[in-house]
């Protein structure tokens, strides 16, 4: 009877031991589906990561250009500008020399006319002398 008693508690031992690695298998199951779920949403978020970051190197790239598009428009307006500031210098510049020599010719000319004055001066002044002489004279 003893070893009926010994086999009906070995039995139920077993019976409790296949229960547990039933039920660890369960649980491996259950850990084993939840890894899987973790590596999923891992990759997923490794995806989307990935496709951020093409998202803000895209739009890095786009506003590097758009910097670059407005420092060209800058300075081809900067140097138009100073072409037109040049220009303008250098007509300035043609205007000041012309008025340079007109000034010498204008000054030469009136050299030339105080000349012409101070011979008509002298002129009047001999007219005048003669012309109180003969008055004198009547």
């Amino acid at each position: 009877m003893k070893s009926l008693h010994d086999f009906a508690k070995t039995l139920t031992d077993a019976l409790a031991a296949m229960e547990g690695a039933k039920a660890a298998e369960e649980r491996a199951k259950s850990a084993q589906q939840a890894a899987a779920r973790a590596l999923t949403n891992a990759e997923n978020a490794r995806i989307a990561a990935d496709n951020i970051k093409a998202e803000a190197d895209a739009a890095v790239s786009a506003r590097k250009a758009a910097i670059e598009d407005i420092d060209r428009q800058a300075a081809a307006h900067l140097a138009a500008e100073k072409a037109q500031y040049e220009r303008w210098i250098e007509n300035a510049k043609g205007q000041v020399n012309a008025a340079s020599e007109t000034l010498t010719e204008l000054q030469a000319q009136i050299a030339a006319a105080r000349i012409v004055r101070d011979a008509i001066n002298a002129e009047v002044g001999k007219l005048r002398a003669a012309f109180a002489d003969s008055a004198a004279k009547l």
